[in-house]
């Protein structure tokens, strides 16, 4: 028999797991799927801009690295602008340790987590969507996708649809602890 759920959400990333957080502050009974154990290496969006901090329901502030306070731009060492704010801008984390902190306030809520489960496909059903996973099988009302551009609930969304190629770069730089 499998098990059901108000709500499914693929992915347990911040989106996720605020999402799960937020749905069972409202009593909404609320599975999380990762296809991953947590913590897990992750090294894009280590950023949170300092406006976003008040959308979160609880402090975050002890998985905060480093709060930066203006920005730097230029093409070649030319053409440089500065600009200083008096307050953040922008906060740095570390990805695994904020996923995993943002994953146990979901889990304390009342959350269910089941972490190291891929979603392999699901079906629209008369009465909500079947999950299927490379575990078992579950039945919701709402499945939320939050597993990311590759993930399957949006690669199954857009289907055949023609993605236009967005370039980015994902780098980590090594630096003295000293400097």
């Amino acid at each position: 028999m499998e098990s059901r759920y108000d709500v499914i959400i693929s992915g347990a990333g911040p989106s996720g797991s605020l999402l799960g957080y937020f749905l069972c502050s409202k009593g909404i009974n609320t599975l999380i799927i990762e296809k991953q154990e947590f913590p897990r290496y992750k090294i894009c969006a280590g950023g949170l801009q300092h406006r976003s901090l008040g959308l979160v329901p609880f402090d975050i502030g002890e998985v905060l690295h480093k709060s930066l306070h203006g920005i730097y731009f230029s093409y070649r060492g030319r053409d440089v602008f500065t600009k200083k704010y008096n307050l953040p801008i922008i906060h740095t984390v570390d990805r695994s340790e904020f996923d995993s902190f943002l994953a146990k306030k979901a889990l304390k809520n009342g959350c269910i987590l089941n972490f190291d489960e891929t979603i392999t496909g699901y079906e629209q059903e008369k009465d909500g969507v079947r999950v299927n996973t490379d575990k078992r099988s579950y039945h919701t009302k709402i499945l939320a996708g939050a597993d990311g551009i590759r993930g399957v609930v949006h690669r199954n969304l857009i289907s055949d649809s023609k993605i236009h190629k967005i370039l980015g770069y994902e780098a980590e730089k090594y630096a003295d602890p000293a400097e």
